[in-house]
This record gives structure tokens, C-alpha cells and sequence, in this order.
């Protein structure tokens, strides 16, 4: 296993411990900045190759990102969840158009609606 993949790891480890929810955003600028500590680089670029190393690290802990840390830029924020939670099906039914993805959005909508509904006829009595 090479050195900047072990460090991948790690920095994954520390990622899974931020998601306590379902879900949490983070600057991507602070993932590099944690590569950068536990690489001990300085001057490290998180590019596509250790952006897919922390990807295929995260998800072997069963962690999601979104949009993609390879696809994104220093500024962007990267959402992390856990695969198989609401947001996994929220997020793959709006991104992966198909009937059943869209069965499962209409779905959503609806529980969401109904949530929406009962929290109002709570705040009026």
C-alpha cells in the first residue's frame, strides 16, 4: 500500500467521524488541508488520483460524497453521507432518472409534504 493512500485512509477515518448524521458539508479546502497534515506535504495538491483514493476510502466505510471530490475545485463544498441513508435515496433519485428512482422521489416528496402539513396544524393550536 503506498504512502499517500495510507494517508487517504486516515484522512477518510477522520471524514467518517464529521458525518455523525446522515450527512454533513464540508469545504473541500479543508480536506486538502488534512491531506496536507497527515501526508506531512505542505505543499500537496489534492488532485484526481488522491481524490479517488479518499472516494474508494470513504466508500469501503460506506461513506457517499456529492458532488464527486475528483470533479470539484479548491472553493467547492463536498456533501459526505452515509450510503443507504434518506439522503443516499434522495440524492440517487434526483441525480439517476428512472422509473424506480422515480417512484422513490415522488415518494419522498410526499412524506415530506405530509411531515410539512403536520408540523403546521402543530404550530396553530
Amino acid at each position: 500500500m503506498s504512502t499517500r493512500y495510507a494517508a487517504a485512509e486516515r484522512v477518510a477515518d477522520q471524514l467518517v467521524a464529521m458525518v455523525r448524521g446522515q450527512s454533513v458539508v464540508i469545504p473541500r479546502m479543508k480536506i486538502t488541508k488534512m491531506m496536507r497534515k497527515v501526508s506531512r506535504e505542505s505543499e500537496l495538491r489534492v488532485k484526481s488520483g488522491i481524490a479517488g483514493d479518499i472516494e474508494k476510502a470513504l466508500l469501503d466505510k460506506g461513506i457517499r460524497d456529492y458532488p464527486s471530490l475528483k470533479g470539484t475545485q479548491m472553493d467547492d463544498n463536498i456533501r459526505l453521507f452515509r450510503a443507504g441513508s434518506s439522503v443516499a435515496v434522495l440524492i440517487d433519485a434526483v441525480l439517476k432518472p428512472n422509473e424506480t428512482t422515480n417512484r422513490k422521489l415522488i415518494r419522498l416528496a410526499k412524506d415530506l409534504r405530509r411531515g410539512n402539513e403536520r408540523r403546521g396544524r402543530r404550530r396553530k393550536r
